[in-house]
Order: C-alpha cells, then structure tokens, then sequence
C-alpha cells in the first residue's frame, strides 16, 4: 500500500509543480496592471477596478466551457487514442470562436451595463479604451487556453510554464510601454492596458500553436483532424464545461457578494475581509494547480480503463491538498500581524481596528481554506469522471441558498458578527466537500471486480 502511495505521489507531484507555479505567475500580471493604472489617478484606478473584475467574471464562465477539453483529452490520452486528441483540439478551438463571439457581443454593450449598474458617465469614458483593447485579446485568448488544455490533458504541463515563463514578463514590458509611452511607443493610457493585454495574449496563441503544429511529439495528433466538427465533442464540451463555468462563475460571485454585504456595515470591516479574501484567494489558486493535476491523473487512469488505480489517486490527491491547505493555514494562524502588516501599517493607530477585525477573520479563513481545498480536491474527482452538474448544484445550492440566504440576516437583522458569517460559510463549503466525496465514492461503487 505504501509503495502504491509513494508511486502514485510521485506522478502526481510531477503534474502539479509545474501548474502550482503557473497558476501563481498568471496571477502576477493583474497586481502589476492594477499597480500602473494606480500611476493615471484614481479614477483610472476605479475603472480599472470595475473593468478588471467584470472581464474576469465572463473569463471564468468561458474558461469553464474550454477547460474541459483537457477532460476529454486526458480520457483518450489514457486509451491511447492519439488521433481524437486532435479533434478534441479542433472541435474545441471551434467552440472557443463561439465563446469568443458571445463575448465580444457582451463587452459591446459595456457602456450600457455600466450605466446600468449606476456608474457615472466620466467613470464610464474612462474605463472605454480598456475595454475596447481587452477586447481585441479575447479570441487569441481562448484558443490559447484550448492549447493549453492539449498539453495539461496529454500531462505535460511544464509547455504550459515554459509559455507563461515567456509570455508574462512580454505582456508586462508591452503593458508599461503602451501605458506610459516608453520605447518609443505611443503613450496611451488606460487603451495601452488593453491593449498591451491582447498583444500578450496574441504572441501566447502563436507561439503555442506553432509549437503543438511543428514539434514532432505532438504534430501527429493532429493528423486527420482538417475534416468537419464533430458535432458529439461539442456536446461534450459544454455538457462537462458549462456546469463547470457556472460553477466558478458562482464561486467568486459569492465573494464579491460578501465584499457588497460587508461594505454596507462597515468600512474598516471590509478591509479586514479584504486582507483575509485576499491571501485566501492566493493559496487556493496554488491549491486549484494541485487538484487540476489530480484530475488530469484520473483522467489519464479512467481512459485507460485501470478503474482500480482510481481510489488510490484519490486518497493521494486529497491527503496533498488538505497538507497544501493546512501548511497555509498554520501561517494564518500563527503570524496574522506580519500578513496584515503587508497592507497596513500595524503600528499606526489609525488601522487598530482594521487590524483587530482583521485577525479573528483570519483565523476563521485558515478552517475556511482546509475545508475548500477538500472542495476543490472532490471537484476535481468528479471533473475527471465528467461528473460537473452535482458540485455545480452543490455551490449554487451551499453559497446562495444557505450562505447568502441565511448570512443576509444574520448580518442585518440579527446582528451578528463578520466573524458568524464566515463560521457559517466554512460549514456550508465543508459539507459541500463530504457531499461531492460521497458523489466521487458512488461512481467507484461502478467499478467492475478484478
């Protein structure tokens, strides 16, 4: 048994080092914009804010729909059927120009949305260029994350980390020189950011699909794959990728509701959630490298119809997620004045209540992360075996039927603490984990005898 554990470990490892370390440098360029745009003003920094956050609720919502090619290709990668790999690839590219085109038609009517949602004219002129530039980017950007999908699904994810090891510090360089008119180029302001992003983004799809089309480990997947669009792998696409989108779309949808609920009590209150959401949202990004990896490993063991490998890849997975988790946690829990001093100044006593606010939150966000990684760690089960409607249920289900739904009076007519509130959302996540463990344990209860 223990040899099977160190083995299955090993693999897993492999797959998810090269992703944990994606996943935290793809975060990097949304810090580093955020930190230009803060140099234009503060309106700038305000449209941006509401630019940023909007573009990257539709992102997750797409991405959901394209990230379960890799789903589709880890299965025939696992059955040795080469060839479908590429039709996943195309079939898939196929669904990312549809996805793009709906996209493009919402971001279109921004200026409407936003007025809308009651935002004042001048924010709106401002926040324009950047939209208008993200928005030449967003077809580049969804093919290259089908590309990707291909090397995650085929388990060689450090192409993916190469990619992103060439592609940020480019994007980044191209941002500053756009925005600030440096290098000769034309000084154009919030329209640089866009812009700058979707040359990013264009550079990323060329340089990955040159890559996939020439390289001769992965030129013959594709081999036959210039005939028409199988209608049966963009069912399949949106069958295990729409629940998923949906899924992620409500998970930080919720959050952002949490933001709008304490902002209406308290200001010095929200900035001590925003410190503890902040940190949590990092750690879980390196968790989400981890448990895609296990995903990717069942998938790879289903396609390959070794169903009795698949209670171990489980175990394994779980045991590193919850480890990753509680690692995190421990520093919540034993050093929240050095993470909170990272925003704030402890020593001012001006902050003493954001930091007093501040430290039981993250106590409570470090039981909140154990339990979301055992979360994410079900999903990713489930997601390997093309099971996504359940945790999407789960979540819309846990975070606005029971969190939001009780969390709204407790906050305002009972009067609790922040603190209960997120007592209760951390309960509500770990059930949710022990509900999609008993789905993922019903699914192995299929599995043939030896």
């Amino acid at each position: 048994m223990m040899k099977r554990f160190l083995s299955e470990n090993k693999k897993l490892l492999t797959l998810a080092l090269p992703l944990i370390i994606n996943y935290m440098i793809e975060a990097c360029p949304n810090f580093i914009n955020n930190a230009m745009i803060a140099h234009l003003g503060q309106q700038a920094l305000a449209a941006g804010a509401i630019v940023s956050t909007s573009f990257s609720s539709l992102l997750l919502f797409f991405y959901g729909i394209l990230v379960a090619a890799s789903t589709l290709i880890s299965h025939y990668y696992g059955a040795k059927e080469m060839q479908s790999i590429g039709l996943v690839v195309r079939d898939a590219s196929v669904l990312a120009l549809i996805c793009s085109a709906v996209m493009l038609i919402i971001m279109s009517f921004a200026p409407s949305l936003l007025h809308m949602a009651g935002q004042s004219p001048a924010l709106i002129a401002i926040a324009m260029p950047y939209v208008h530039g993200l928005m030449l980017g967003v077809i580049p950007d969804f093919i290259s994350m089908v590309l990707w999908q291909l090397f995650l699904g085929i388990g060689k994810p450090k192409v993916t980390l190469i990619s992103s090891l060439s592609y940020v510090p480019i994007n980044l360089m191209v941002n500053y020189a756009l925005v600030f008119g440096h290098f000769g180029l034309p000084k154009l302001g919030m329209l640089g950011i866009g812009l700058g992003t979707a040359i990013g983004y264009s550079l990323l799809a060329v340089g990955l699909g040159g890559y996939a089309l020439c390289h001769p480990i992965y030129r013959h997947y594709f081999k036959g794959s210039s005939n028409g669009t199988n209608i049966w792998h963009i069912k399949s696409l949106l069958r295990i990728g729409f629940p998923m989108g949906a899924m992620w779309t409500i998970d930080q949808s919720f959050f952002t509701a949490a933001a709008f609920l304490v902002g209406m009590l308290d200001v010095s209150l929200l900035a001590a959630q925003q410190i503890a959401m902040q940190i949590t949202s990092l750690i879980m990004m390196m968790i989400a490298g981890l448990t895609q990896a296990m995903s990717i490993r069942l998938g790879h063991t289903w396609g390959a119809k070794a169903y009795q490998n698949a209670p171990m890849i489980g175990i394994t997975g779980i045991m590193n997620a919850l480890l990753l988790a509680l690692i995190a946690s421990l520093v919540l829990w034993l050093w929240p004045l050095q993470l909170i001093s990272v925003d704030f100044d402890i020593h001012n006593p001006a902050n003493l209540k954001i930091v007093e606010d501040a430290k039981p939150l993250l106590f409570i966000f470090g039981f909140y992360i154990l339990a979301n990684a055992l979360r994410y760690a079900a999903f990713a089960l489930l997601r390997a075996l093309k099971d996504t409607y359940f945790p999407a249920f789960c979540s819309l289900i846990g975070f606005y039927g029971i969190a939001l739904g009780l969390g709204y009076p407790m906050l305002f007519y009972w009067h609790v603490s922040i603190n209960h509130f997120w007592l209760l959302a951390t309960g509500v996540v770990f059930i949710m984990a022990l509900l999609m463990l008993w789905r993922f344990k019903w699914h192995l209860r299929l599995i043939p005898p030896i």
